[in-house]
């Protein structure tokens, strides 16, 4: 226990110090953000995206995405890296907009994906899907950066909760052909979600127990009892979470109409999540790279 305890707070250390070098490097420029104005734009483009897979014996994935950042009046829709967004401006007024908007997840679990010598733990675990939200969008330009806060509530019937965040971000200034913005955010999830998402039903653990007991599903090349398998994986119900991350977008304009975009982002898992058997990494990295045209 004191040895996780020390290397929980390394990595709370590591993530803190991240933090504060954004927060300084972001503010090299003390010059205020200018109020923002609404312009009409249609960026698309194609890129890859990896995403490192929180779940035990899985390998992270790797795919191509539609890369989007599209504004038309009060309509608008984006997608940097494998969370599409599509949302209506409600109202906006110099710095502030508040938004109704649709996010497609990119949570899910597929335990068909686990590697043959860990499928055990997978035995009776049924699959968890995207989902598909509903969210209210407000954003605070305010002089030294973005505040965005957004609350998500699942209307797909996929894991019936909801989850928010709030971030801040602020580009670097006078950068040439780049475009840097670094940000910090924490999250918010659900008892609802992160059950879904990580937890292992009693009905899942009857059907594991049929597997090993009734049907001679071996677990690590052996025969387990009951009482074997319940201690070695046992179900698990997970509470509600917050977590922290950092980001960072890069985008270099080849021209001005061509450019290359880049994301990455690191999110650390909250304790209530890593204390499921079907959790490896606590440390998730989200990066992605892909050209856009701005037609």
């Amino acid at each position: 226990m004191k040895g996780y305890k020390f290397r929980m707070a390394i990595k709370n250390k590591n993530l803190s110090f991240l933090l504060i070098c954004l927060a300084i490097f972001s503010f090299k420029s003390y010059s205020a953000e200018p109020v923002p104005t609404r312009e009409n734009k249609l960026t698309i483009g194609a890129g890859l995206s990896h995403y490192s897979v929180p779940y035990t014996a899985m390998d992270s994935t790797l795919q191509a995405v539609p890369l989007f950042d599209i504004q038309y009046g009060p309509l608008f829709a984006y997608n940097y890296h494998e969370e599409p967004v599509l949302g209506f401006e409600l109202f906006r007024h110099k710095r502030v907009m508040l938004a109704l908007a649709a996010i497609y997840g990119n949570q899910e679990l597929d335990a068909s994906e686990a590697s043959k010598d860990k499928a055990w733990l997978y035995y009776g675990i049924e699959d968890r899907d995207k989902a598909t939200e509903a969210a209210l969008i407000f954003d605070f330009y305010s002089k030294v950066g973005l505040v965005e806060i957004l609350v998500a509530r699942d209307i797909s019937n996929t894991y019936d909760g909801f989850r928010s965040f709030i971030s801040w971000s602020r580009p670097f200034h006078e950068t040439g052909n780049w475009t840097i913005t670094p940000g910090m955010y924490g999250r918010y999830y659900s008892v609802e979600y992160n059950d879904y998402y990580y937890g292992i039903t009693e009905k899942e653990m009857d059907k594991a127990i049929d597997l090993v007991v009734n049907q001679g599903a071996f677990v690590n090349g052996r025969n387990l009892t009951e009482n074997q398998y319940r201690q070695l994986r046992p179900a698990y119900t997970a509470e509600n979470a917050g977590q922290f991350g950092v980001d960072l977008k890069i985008d270099y304009n080849f021209t001005e109409y061509l450019k290359a975009q880049g994301y990455i982002g690191l999110e650390q898992l909250a304790g209530q999540v890593t204390s499921s058997d079907l959790t490896e990494d606590a440390d998730i990295w989200r990066l992605s790279l892909g050209l856009a045209y701005t037609f």
